[in-house]
């Protein structure tokens, strides 16, 4: 589907996160991942052009998929957060 207000849009960067613990880590790897990609129970962030963190509306920056990414109505990448 062509949408002309889609080509003026500044996307989001998304970041998966991974768990790791080694002998002098322990914590969370983050890299960069497509939205589409995103499985659910995954663990990611969100981060805009500028690099603001993306808040949810109860403060938190971190949230995981209640859903696999999918590709909603008007083309956008899209994912379920509870």
């Amino acid at each position: 589907m062509f949408n002309p207000q889609l080509e003026e849009m500044q996307w989001r960067t998304t970041y998966k996160g991974t768990v790791t613990n080694t002998d002098s880590y322990s914590g969370i790897t983050w890299v960069i991942t497509p939205m589409i990609d995103l499985k659910k129970g995954d663990l990611f962030k969100l981060e805009e052009k500028d690099e603001e963190k993306v808040l949810h509306e109860d403060g938190r920056d971190t949230f995981v998929a209640e859903s696999n990414g999918y590709i909603n109505e008007l083309g956008i990448p899209q994912i379920d957060i509870g």
